[in-house]
């Protein structure tokens, strides 16, 4: 397979692909372009990140060089890092430059690319489980249960809570509470030092 393409993004969030960058990762600080034995598809359910105040990175197999992208035909740009589902393991972080420092929420980001149609990740399988699938996550039957027990244990401040992170930020552990399976974190701490617009 060749190396995937830099992947970027504009203010809206909005993601693309560089004509001829190479996707980079880093490590220690250092950038670089990733062997291909690092890759896989973004498995399915994975999320994608921009990341404000930073410019990508990505390789330009004409010059060798890593090459940091200010602006795209006249957008401005940001890197862009994928979140991976769990069973799945980084291997790798995006390759940025922080222009203006800004606090990210604390996910594992991940170095991507994009190639033929389908988005790559520096990751691992490390869990041969399924159960975190996305199609164990059906909306709607994760909704009836959720309302189901919130109307069982109206003055229950922690479900409640839970509802907003199972609907809100995609929680799956806050989603297997109300379906009543597997593994369920329990937020035990009343404040939280990471910053984030929602629960990890």
């Amino acid at each position: 397979m060749p190396q995937p393409y830099l992947i970027f993004a504009d203010k809206k969030g909005k993601i693309y692909s560089h004509p001829y960058l190479k996707m980079a990762a880093t490590s220690l600080a250092r950038p670089f372009m990733p062997a291909e034995d690092k890759l896989i598809r973004l498995p399915l359910g994975s999320s994608l990140f921009y990341l404000p105040g930073r410019l990508p990175a990505g390789f330009n197999p004409s010059t060798k060089k890593i090459e940091f992208l200010k602006d795209y035909n006249g957008m401005q740009v940001y890197a862009v890092g994928a979140f991976l589902i769990p069973a799945y393991v980084r291997l790798y972080h995006p390759a940025y430059q922080v222009r203006v420092k800004k606090v990210l929420p604390l996910w594992a980001y991940t170095a991507c690319g994009f190639y033929g149609g389908s988005f790559y990740a520096c990751a691992k399988r490390i869990d041969p489980r399924i159960h975190q699938a996305p199609r164990f996550y059906d909306a709607g039957k994760i909704k009836k249960a959720l309302m189901h027990c919130i109307a069982q244990y109206p003055a229950n401040r922690l479900y409640r809570h839970l509802a907003h992170c199972a609907v809100n930020y995609n929680c799956l552990n806050a989603k297997n509470l109300f379906m009543n399976r597997w593994e369920a974190g329990i937020p035990t701490s009343p404040v939280c030092n990471a910053r984030c617009l929602g629960c990890l």
